[in-house]
């Protein structure tokens, strides 16, 4: 546009057409704002942490869901240990040996070998006597030593003295024992007997 053009232009207040500058011009902040806070780039937001939420919910489920099965998974099984102690014999490494009072009596009862102790229709030496058979259940009493654990119906004992005898000896062969309780099985040979005294825990 010439001299003259500008000069009449700017004298009679008629606007100029738009100049290629005003094609370049630099867009506002609030024209990059809208751009930037556009509904598309709002909605991939919250579509991605929505997903995130679901997927911190799903382990949350799965981790209460693994609680409330072990431990329903553990009652189970106590209840299966307590309808059937018999079933924990050498099962806890503290406890050298597990057993129970299966009768009560005299040598009839001892030879009914149903597998736990019977005890002995009166004391022996003021104590509880428990003997079994060998070949009954009773073999453990031969490797007992002094501090080992016993489990007898449930509750602990420490062997705190034991002793060899003849078969057929009196009860005064039991004598001075030290511990509430005696368990008693025989060797295989040699006619000899072994007392192990317990002491509760």
């Amino acid at each position: 546009m010439g001299r003259l053009a500008v000069v009449v232009a700017l004298a009679t207040g008629v606007a100029l057409a738009p100049t290629i500058a005003d094609s370049l011009a630099v867009p506002s902040r609030e024209s990059i704002k809208v751009t930037i806070d556009s509904p598309s780039v709002e909605s991939a937001r919250t579509k991605a942490e929505r997903q995130e939420a679901e997927r911190l919910a799903h382990i949350e489920a799965a981790r209460v869901a693994a609680e409330q099965a072990a431990g329903e998974a553990a009652a189970v099984e106590a209840a299966r240990i307590a309808a059937h102690p018999e079933a924990t014999r050498g099962a806890a490494s503290a406890v050298e040996w597990t057993t129970w009072v299966a009768n009560s009596g005299g040598q009839d009862a001892v030879d009914a070998c149903t597998g736990g102790l019977t005890r002995w229709f009166e004391p022996v030496d003021g104590k509880t006597y428990l003997p079994v058979h060998r070949e009954c259940g009773g073999l453990p009493i031969l490797d007992l030593q002094l501090g080992d654990r016993v489990l007898v119906d449930g509750a602990t004992y420490v062997v705190t003295d034991a002793r060899d005898v003849r078969k057929g000896d009196s009860y005064e062969a039991a004598a001075g024992l030290d511990g509430l309780v005696l368990v008693q099985t025989c060797y295989p040979t040699g006619g000899r007997m072994r007392l192990v005294a317990l002491t509760p825990a």
